[in-house]
């Protein structure tokens, strides 16, 4: 639902633009904790599109982007990462998305999978395998899970596969529709993703 209840007495209703990018999100990074916050994180690498997504939806978010380092005990490296939340608005979407405690794919995802989700989920989870051909890392997503988003992505001409770990891959005829389809919303940071240069992020969906 594009509402979410605040209060007892007070909604808050979400624009489809920004139910798009939720979508989009929790499709790939995105993270909603049992209480309802909803959680983004991006490598120090890619905080200019972590900056940007929070542009998005600072309306429903804590007012703060946090810089986490981390040590890896193993080999003695630390990491730089940057995370922001949503505030515990989201306990309903938590019963959607993790049904079971895990996170699935819901069942209305076509009323709210747009280009621009897509185009979300590739920039947190897809890359460009041996730089031609796009490929999602989706293998903690059940093959049933999954034949909902190509059900959606055969309806846009777009053809893909699942390879034998799970992954989702855009077959190479339907390439370039599918980067003709998420360019308009590539952050221009992420745009060493895609095949030619993204256009700027301004565009509707």
């Amino acid at each position: 639902s594009q509402e979410l209840i605040i209060r007892k007495y007070s909604v808050r209703v979400l624009t489809p633009r920004q139910m798009a990018i939720l979508y989009g999100s929790l499709l790939g990074d995105g993270y909603i904790h049992p209480l309802g916050k909803m959680c983004f994180e991006q490598a120090d690498s890619q905080r200019d599109y972590l900056i940007w997504k929070y542009a998005e939806v600072k309306d429903f978010a804590y007012p703060k982007i946090a810089r986490v380092t981390r040590l890896d005990k193993r080999n003695g490296h630390s990491t730089t990462s940057y995370r922001f939340f949503l505030r515990q608005y989201f306990k309903k979407w938590r019963h959607i998305w993790y049904p079971q405690g895990t996170k699935s794919i819901p069942d209305d995802l076509a009323k709210w999978f747009t280009p621009l989700s897509l185009a979300i989920w590739y920039m947190d989870d897809g890359h460009l395998d041996k730089g031609v051909s796009p490929l999602f890392a989706s293998e903690n997503f059940s093959s049933t899970d999954l034949s909902k988003v190509i059900t959606i992505l055969q309806k846009w001409n777009i053809n893909c596969s699942i390879n034998h770990n799970n992954r989702l891959r855009i077959l190479h005829s339907s390439t370039p529709r599918f980067m003709r389809l998420i360019g308009p919303h590539i952050v221009e940071s992420m745009s060493y993703k895609i095949l030619a240069p993204a256009p700027t992020t301004d565009c509707r969906v």
